[in-house]
């Protein structure tokens, strides 16, 4: 009942019908679009620029990267310009790379292409996280961030597709027009930019306390909702300037640290997970299996990027209402179970059937929880003042650490062989479980000002000011609370929670 109900409410928006979402997750889509095109075209750039196995290892990595490079650099000019800006501006970069990679000439021109491509999906997919998890109701944020997802696997899809059309034209037309369709999203994302509304959470950091209201109620937000939204984020604006001195105290609190913990984990889990060789290489995997023809092999990449994307859009309907960390652990367990029982098995008997199931198990259980959880989470974890610098880092570290695996891929493969190194990615599958089950939280159904104060409170509080105050503090506001939204039979604490709210708008202006 409740997929029902939230697959009736939120048709729209996997329809196309919010700009918002679609703005925050375009960007996504020619990442996707990316792990596409590569895994289609390999052969077609080996043959064409006749480069060796360690020169195919750097055009894949320089991608990730230069997205490496991007995503601290977005961070800061989001805080500095906005959000809705630096997707814009992430948008152009894109499309002027893959403009350059559909003209090159040389294998250098190529990277080159690649490079500039990379940092502006870095630069895009920084800020897309945070523009969606900002801007979303509550008790839909984690659909709405899933929405990243959703389209990278679309996008992923539409690589798949246009390397099957284009498998006739051979090389080097096939690869050309393949990265010249990639310029189609970003020609979207700009066309639905003026539509789409500024963070909210941005605006109030900038005293733009009406348009910030409007920004909210433009993605939906109710009205109520809109309400004790505005209030908490001026209380948590108004608390942060009158403690703060700048990032370098930001930094050296203890909530920070919990903040890089959390992100630091989930890097670990998704780049160890080896989705990004299982993408890349899929081809190449089935090569090895013995599927030699090139037309079935891009017909197996279709299926699979579909079977992903039925999963992440499952994925992205379940997760506010199971949570988030039970979809990690299953995530995480269902991809270890995949690569020992399907495809390693397949790897060494040279039997496709098995190899294609264990790729696409793998992608659709990535897909199902690791890929939108991630996404979700490294944007609620981090406090206003810093999710735009909090969340660049998280991802410029799951890229580095991505990039690592893959320019070390053909080396490890050289020293323990394929399916060995498949099982490596698969045991770190399932030490990732235990990863996710000891130290990452659970954030749906509350607020992103709440996960902060809660998160402040449960070591900050506790250490300092001790339990028994907690707890005094904590009764008194869960009072407080109660009455303020009675005002017929509370009309005085109603009156002081309207003087408090106005309080801290004019604390906040000051």
């Amino acid at each position: 009942h409740g997929l029902r109900k939230a697959s009736q409410t939120r048709g729209g928006i996997l329809a196309g019908g919010s700009p918002t979402s679609a703005v925050g997750a375009l960007v996504a889509s020619l990442l996707g679009y990316d792990y596409g095109v590569i895994g289609a075209a390999l052969d077609s750039i080996r043959s064409f620029f006749h480069v060796s196995e360690s020169e195919m290892g750097w055009l894949v990595a320089i991608f990730t990267l230069f997205s490496v490079i991007a995503c601290p650099i977005s961070g800061l000019l989001g805080d500095f310009f906005g959000r809705k800006t630096m997707l814009g501006a992430a948008s152009v970069i894109a499309a002027c790379g893959t403009l350059l990679c559909a003209a090159a000439t040389s294998y250098t021109v190529l990277v080159a292409g690649r490079a500039i491509t990379g940092f502006g999906v870095g630069a895009g997919i920084a800020q897309a996280p945070i523009y969606l998890a900002e801007l979303a109701p509550v008790h839909e944020r984690g659909f709405h961030s899933t929405q990243i997802e959703v389209y990278l696997n679309f996008g992923m899809v539409l690589g798949f597709v246009t390397g099957l059309l284009t498998v006739r034209l051979g090389s080097p037309m096939d690869f050309r027009v393949m990265c010249g369709l990639g310029v189609l999203p970003t020609l979207f994302l700009m066309a639905l930019l003026p539509q789409a509304p500024e963070s909210p959470r941005w605006l109030l950091s900038r005293g733009l306390d009406s348009e910030a209201r409007n920004a909210l109620h433009s993605a939906g937000v109710p009205e109520q909702e809109a309400q004790q939204t505005m209030l908490e984020m001026r209380r948590e604006l108004a608390e942060e300037q009158r403690t703060s001195w700048g990032l370098l105290q930001h930094l050296s609190e203890t909530a920070t640290y919990q903040s890089f913990a959390v992100t630091i984990g989930l890097s670990i889990c998704v780049a160890f997970s080896g989705v990004d060789v299982i993408t890349y290489y899929s081809g190449a995997l089935l090569q090895a299996s013995g599927l030699d023809d090139e037309t079935d092999l891009r017909c197996c990449l279709v299926l699979m990027g579909i079977i992903k994307t039925f999963m992440v859009v499952l994925g992205s309907l379940t997760i506010d209402i199971v949570g988030r960390r039970p979809l990690l652990m299953a995530s995480c367990a269902g991809m270890s179970c995949a690569g020992f029982l399907l495809l390693v098995p397949g790897l060494c008997s040279r039997y496709v059937p098995f190899t294609l199931a264990g790729i696409m198990s793998s992608l659709g259980c990535f897909g199902f929880g690791l890929g939108p959880s991630y996404y979700t989470m490294i944007s609620e974890v981090w406090p206003t003042h810093m999710r735009s610098a909090g969340s660049s880092w998280s991802n410029a570290v799951t890229n580095i650490l991505s990039c690592m695996i893959q320019c070390s891929f053909y080396t490890a493969v050289q020293f323990m062989s394929l399916a060995g190194t498949i099982s490596l990615f698969a045991a770190c599958s399932m030490l990732s479980v235990f990863l996710v089950h000891y130290t990452i939280p659970e954030t749906s159904g509350r607020s992103l000002e709440e996960i902060n104060s809660t998160r402040r409170q449960s070591l900050v509080d506790l250490s300092l000011q001790g339990v028994g105050e907690l707890s005094r503090r904590q009764s008194q506001a869960a009072v407080f609370s109660a009455q303020s939204w009675q005002p017929g039979s509370h009309s005085a604490a109603w009156q002081q929670h309207t003087s408090d709210e106005e309080h801290l708008t004019q604390l906040h202006k000051r």
